[in-house]
């Protein structure tokens, strides 16, 4: 097998075993976070492996190896990002909204408020029920709380990047 085909077939199975093992972790903890950092790591370590047998088979020189496991590399890593990018596009909007309406208020919210921000009911009792279960947030006295730091800067991190694409925090702003 030519050596591009051998790097786009090691990129594709490590990129499938990514998915898979994301799919199955979460399904086992309904933990988002450490499914997507499982699944990256077990698509890496595949990589790593499909790489290492792949100059076994065909013998390269040092300087060939390198530039060859920095290109696959950047392709693993890029259709990696891909794939986080599909599946979080459903979870992130609302859930960085939540979290920049917490850090603003300064304070604990209620239910009644946030819903009043949203006016969506069930988009919001949905969201806040994930992030409770997969432990971003906890509910004590009737009252939401952060528990995820991680969490707000991903929040911090793309209200960064909104702003420096959009030239404000939200698209919906003026």
């Amino acid at each position: 097998m030519d050596g591009a085909w051998a790097a786009l077939a090691i990129c594709a199975v490590a990129l499938a075993a990514n998915a898979l093992v994301h799919l199955f972790a979460y399904r086992a903890t309904q933990r988002y976070m450490r499914a997507v950092f499982l699944g990256f790591a077990v698509g890496l370590v595949v990589f790593l492996v499909g790489e290492a047998v792949r100059f076994v088979v065909a013998p390269a020189s040092i300087v060939e190896v390198v530039v060859c496991l920095a290109g696959d590399g950047m392709l693993y890593g890029c259709a990696s990002f891909l794939f986080f990018n599909f599946i979080n596009a459903g979870e992130s909007a609302i859930r960085v909204r939540i979290l920049h309406e917490l850090r603003g208020a300064g304070r604990t919210l209620q239910e009644a408020e946030l819903l009043d921000a949203y006016n969506d009911g069930t988009i919001i009792e949905t969201r806040l029920s994930r992030m409770l279960g997969n432990g971003q947030l906890e509910l004590v006295d009737g009252h939401y709380r952060l528990r995820s730091h991680t969490l707000v800067r991903m929040a911090y991190f793309f209200l960064t990047l909104k702003w420096v694409l959009l030239r404000r925090s939200s698209e919906f702003s003026q």
